[in-house]
């Protein structure tokens, strides 16, 4: 065996996210026991039936896999059996699978495990206000005379991951899952894996780390476990794995199948830089109702050329190539992508969209197809709290982007979440110094004089989820008066304006804020919480009035672009076929305007130019009321000038077409209207 192993050692300290529950009286009365405690009592003396240990690393942290304890004092009966439970997402409290108490029930004093792998389909609950997953007990389920209920001593409780880390292999002789399928069941056979007809194997009650190379072909690998949320980042790590042989740079042959257990957002596999995955498939594994799970996000990190991927992924960033390979189960693209990514192939549902945060980004030869009638491509789903630009390039597509007129559109939006009633809202005459009675749940005057305040406080801090923006029902169509907008934070800090769609209060809508970062609490009118203001600053007409609810914050109110091009390549030469440099290429569209002036080089290349096609963009400041505009652009005009020689001028070219042309300039100028009249590419 080439490799080296080392299964959850060292083990991991408890840190202050964790928690740990003593509970008494049958198991209703709860204490804590501090995370860094070495010395504690595991029952009281006089313990009871269903009284119990409770234990958790924190929430959406890793799984707990094994406990550690040394046992100062041991547990005296005349009999008694403890229960080790995790919380199942249907089943409840369950029995852990695969036990192997080490301690003797706490029987045996000194440093000593209670070994378990990694449990199936841990469900995060709350336990004394603590939500958590995975939650793992240590319950009293029969006692006859208890005269001792044993204590911890010296050491603080330490956990396992279910991690089993090999390293020390070579290319040359890499590791296989054979090996590590042998090296399991020999040295730690209280885990329940599985290994079916030599090329099948049944990881999910292990995690895997795989840091030196390990090399798979034409094997089903399994990988779990199935978990409720996303704690288990991190879980299987494949920063070393070939799998398959790569042919060239479309084609891959000979990878494995790995099949994932775990939901949305948990993200159970990942690799690294030094990953090679080649006509390999991910696949989600079957879960609860005979469904598919799409676990997310797997990072395409390394060389993935030719790959089927059936689940939820997130694109990459520096150093990685993603080439010619197939998707489905929902894309990520959550921050700014400095790899390559040529040829991605995505099958589009009315539920999996290609989810977009904050970041710019370029895909190349990106195409994809849709299954259904309806739907979207894009979806912007996070992206506010600045009013930043980003520019989103969907270059040479594939499939080129629809219409927003069309059944299936190329994006859409984050749309806002139910309405409530704030929390309090205040009215403050300037001139008697006085507020009025709360408004949250009655209409709210939005006029007065100069200097009167309208207080808004929402029902959660505005750093929370369900911490909004007001939405004005406007009970009148006009609005003149100006108000100066401020959060709270230190003080009062003027609003960045993100989207106003009442139109100055005018109309209904919600106007959206960037409130949400460094919000500070204070009191106003005996009222303590996050507040915005509206401070009249010139009095207009009229008397309007509106009823407000909050909103959740709309996920998408950035400026952004997502603009469809194509690249743009020339060659100029003489008739001779001779390298023209210095040679003047200038692009102008369909109205006129320059889109690009440059010079040839030696060579007689230009540097590779991009055409707009398509534009579809989203200004929440200047066009408030639109949720999407469109543009659409067909044509440009191309004209090559040189001093000596004739001019070339061709009108009419297709914007929705990657361009890459040698062209020829002769002594007399020539005047083209692109038709079909162009052959290989070479305009004489």
């Amino acid at each position: 065996m080439a490799f080296t192993a080392a299964y959850d050692e060292p083990k991991t300290s408890f840190s202050s996210s964790a928690f740990i529950w003593r509970a008494t009286d049958g198991g209703t009365s709860f204490t804590a026991i501090p995370y860094n405690s070495t010395d504690f009592e595991f029952f009281p003396d006089d313990a009871v039936v269903d009284d119990a240990l409770y234990f958790s690393v924190g929430r959406y942290s890793t799984l707990v896999a094994g406990l550690r304890f040394n046992v100062g004092t041991a547990i005296a009966a005349t009999s008694y059996t403890l229960a080790w439970e995790y919380y199942h997402r249907t089943d409840g409290w369950t029995a852990i699978e695969d036990l192997a108490d080490d301690t003797n029930s706490f029987a045996t004093t000194g440093q000593n495990d209670v070994r378990f792998p990694q449990q199936w389909d841990a469900y995060t609950i709350t336990i004394e206000g603590n939500s958590s997953c995975l939650w793992v007990r240590c319950r009293l389920s029969a006692v006859d005379t208890i005269t001792e209920g044993g204590a911890n001593q010296t050491d603080t409780i330490k956990y396992g991951q279910g991690k089993l880390t090999i390293s020390g292999t070579t290319d040359e002789v890499p590791a296989t899952f054979t090996e590590i399928y042998d090296w399991l069941v020999a040295n730690q056979p209280h885990i329940s894996v599985g290994m079916r007809n030599d090329n099948s194997f049944d990881f999910t009650k292990v995690g895997l780390v795989i840091n030196s190379r390990l090399f798979t072909s034409n094997e089903i690998v399994e990988l779990g476990p199935n978990c409720s949320s996303n704690n288990t980042s991190g879980l299987n790590s494949f920063n070393y794995v070939t799998s398959g042989y790569k042919k060239d740079d479309d084609t891959g042959y000979g990878g494995s199948t790995f099949i994932i257990y775990g939901r949305p957002n948990s993200r159970v596999f990942s690799t690294s830089i030094s990953a090679k995955f080649y006509g390999t498939t991910l696949r989600g594994g079957k879960i609860l109702s005979d469904t598919y799970s799409y676990p997310g996000y797997v990072t395409l990190l390394g060389d993935w050329i030719d790959c089927n991927i059936e689940l939820a992924i997130g694109f990459p960033t520096t150093g990685s190539s993603v080439n010619n390979c197939r998707v489905v189960g929902g894309l990520l693209i959550a921050g700014s992508l400095t790899g390559t990514f040529t040829k991605i192939n995505y099958l589009c549902t009315a539920s999996t969209f290609m989810y977009v945060y904050y970041s710019g980004f370029t895909l190349s030869d990106f195409g994809y197809s849709f299954r259904g009638s309806t739907g979207y491509v894009f979806y912007v789903y996070q992206g506010s709290g600045s009013q930043a630009s980003f520019d989103w390039k969907f270059l040479n597509p594939g499939t080129p982007l629809n219409s927003l007129s069309d059944s299936i559109k190329p994006m859409r939006i984050g749309t806002p979440g139910t309405k409530v009633a704030w929390s309090k809202i205040y009215t403050y005459d300037d001139s008697a110094g006085t507020f009025s009675a709360d408004l949250s749940a009655s209409t709210v005057p939005l006029h007065g004089d100069v200097g009167d305040i309208i207080y808004f406080s929402p029902t959660s801090a505005f750093s929370s989820a369900t911490g909004g923006s007001p939405y004005f029902e406007i009970a009148t169509g006009t609005n003149d008066y100006v108000y100066k907008w401020e959060y709270y934070q230190s003080g009062w800090v003027e609003v960045d304006k993100e989207w106003d769609q009442t139109l100055n209060l005018s109309q209904d809508g919600t106007w959206y804020m960037n409130v949400s970062a460094g919000s500070d609490s204070t009191t106003i009118n005996g009222h303590t919480g996050d507040w915005i203001r509206a401070t009249i600053v010139t009095k207009g007409t009229g008397s309007p009035e509106s009823t407000v609810n909050q909103q959740n914050r709309c996920s998408a109110v950035n400026r952004w672009n997502l603009k469809e091009k194509y690249s743009l390549d020339l060659k100029v030469v003489d008739t001779d076929g001779t390298a023209i440099e210095a040679a003047t290429v200038t692009a102008t569209d369909e109205n006129g305007v320059e889109i690009f002036s440059v010079d040839t080089a030696a060579d007689g290349t230009i540097a590779q130019q991009e055409t707009l096609a398509k534009l579809f963009y989203f200004e929440p400041v200047a066009n408030p009321s639109t949720l999407i505009s469109e543009n659409v652009y067909t044509t440009f005009d191309l004209s090559i000038t040189k001093a000596g020689y004739g001019n070339l001028e061709i009108s009419g070219l297709p914007l929705g077409e990657k361009i890459d042309w040698v062209m020829k300039l002769g002594a007399g100028t020539q005047t083209i209207i692109y038709d079909s009249t162009f052959y290989d590419a070479i305009i004489y």
